[in-house]
């Protein structure tokens, strides 16, 4: 049985995971390339200009926490003149390879650095611009206040302890269980380096 999460976090602030939530808007290339067909087919020989009724198809993320903000933006679009398509609800590799094949236009919940290694290399189609939180984030695990108090934690380091990690320990296995995020989400390789970085295999 998992334990409830409460929001207590053990935070690891750092400049290389920092997180960045940033707008996803179609790049028809500063040397003046010609939009894909799909975009010529919905807006015309104008492109992505500014209002005159042009289509812009809006996606949106899964976790609908990521909503608010896509609605906003929608809002914005649409009293500067867009017609807007959508939102229709995307995983992130979805949206990464429709925005790339032209069947979506923009989504405002890009998280980077992580979602970097989700764009097709050298991208003519697409890429990231302006922020929604520019400083970053705060990114780190979450453990309930009794768990953290009766272990005396102050970093994820102390579950290096057999003692401290056997409070985590639900399976019986002798090792702290531990809830990653969604594999799409590209985390895995932050929380990989921890187990290293900080000695934690054997706990």
């Amino acid at each position: 049985m998992i334990p409830m999460v409460q929001l207590v976090t053990l935070a690891i602030r750092s400049s290389t995971i920092a997180v960045v939530a940033v707008l996803l808007l179609v790049a028809l290339t500063a040397a003046g390339a010609s939009p894909p067909a799909a975009a010529q087919d919905r807006n015309g020989d104008n492109g992505l200009a500014p209002g005159g009724g042009d289509v812009i198809v809006v996606a949106r993320p899964t976790w609908d926490t990521g909503w608010f903000q896509s609605e906003i933006v929608t809002q914005l679009l649409a009293e500067l003149g867009y017609v807007i398509d959508g939102p229709s609800t995307y995983t992130n590799d979805d949206f990464y390879t429709s925005v790339q094949t032209g069947d979506v236009d923009l989504w405002v919940n890009g998280w980077f650095p992580l979602h970097e290694q989700l764009l097709p290399p050298a991208s003519a189609r697409a890429r990231a611009i302006g922020s929604e939180v520019r400083g970053g984030a705060l990114q780190g695990y979450l453990a309930d206040l009794g768990s953290i108090e009766a272990g005396g934690i102050t970093s994820l380091g102390d579950l290096a302890d057999p003692e401290v990690a056997a409070i985590f320990d639900d399976d019986g296995d002798g090792k702290a269980d531990l809830i990653g995020c969604n594999i799409e989400w590209t985390c895995h390789g932050i929380v990989e380096h921890h187990l290293d970085a900080y000695g934690l295999r054997d706990t």
